[in-house]
C-alpha cells in the first residue's frame, strides 16, 4: 500500500501569507516598541544671577527697576521660561505678575530690567521671584528667590 501526499500549492501560498501577516501584526510592533528611544529625560539647568536672594529693591520712584539676569542650558533643546512674581504676605494689595517667553537652542541668556516706578507704597513687601525653565521634551526646572520691595526715595 502506498500513501500519496498531495500538496496544494495554493494552500502553501496562503499559509505563507498568513505567517507573514502575523509577523507584521504582532512581532513588528513589539520590536518597534522595545527599540523605542525614551527621549530626553534630563531637566534644563538655570543659572539665576539676578535678582539675588533677599535683595531689597526700591519701588515707586522714577527710574526704579529690577534687573533680571539668568542663563538657561539644556542637553537637547530649550523651549520656554516663565517668571512669576508673587507677594508673600497676606495683604490683598500687591504687585503679582507672571509672564512666559520662548527660548531656542541649547543655551540662552536673558538680561533685562522691569520698570517698578509705577508701584506704590501698598505694593511694598516680601515677594517670591520664581523662574521656571522648560525644555523641548517638557522637562522642567524651577528656582525661586525672596525679594523685598520697599518704597524708594
Amino acid at each position: 500500500m502506498t500513501v500519496k501526499i498531495v500538496c496544494n500549492i495554493k494552500s502553501i501560498d496562503t499559509m505563507k501569507r498568513f505567517v507573514f501577516r502575523c509577523l507584521i501584526l504582532f512581532v513588528l510592533p513589539l520590536f518597534l516598541y522595545t527599540c523605542k528611544d525614551d527621549g530626553d529625560t534630563e531637566s534644563p539647568v538655570i543659572n539665576f544671577k539676578s535678582p539675588t536672594n533677599n535683595q531689597t529693591i526700591a519701588i515707586g520712584s522714577i527710574g526704579a527697576t529690577l534687573t533680571v539676569n539668568a542663563e538657561f542650558k539644556d542637553n537637547e533643546a530649550l523651549k520656554s521660561y516663565r517668571i512669576e512674581i508673587t507677594r508673600l504676605s497676606s495683604k490683598l494689595n500687591g504687585w503679582d505678575t507672571t509672564f512666559t517667553n520662548l527660548l531656542s537652542g541649547t543655551a540662552e541668556n536673558i538680561n533685562f530690567t522691569l520698570d517698578l516706578s509705577h508701584l506704590v507704597a501698598s505694593d511694598a513687601g516680601q515677594y517670591s521671584f520664581g523662574l521656571t525653565c522648560t525644555d523641548a521634551a517638557d522637562n522642567v526646572t524651577s528656582v525661586a528667590r525672596s525679594i523685598n520691595m520697599v518704597v524708594g526715595k
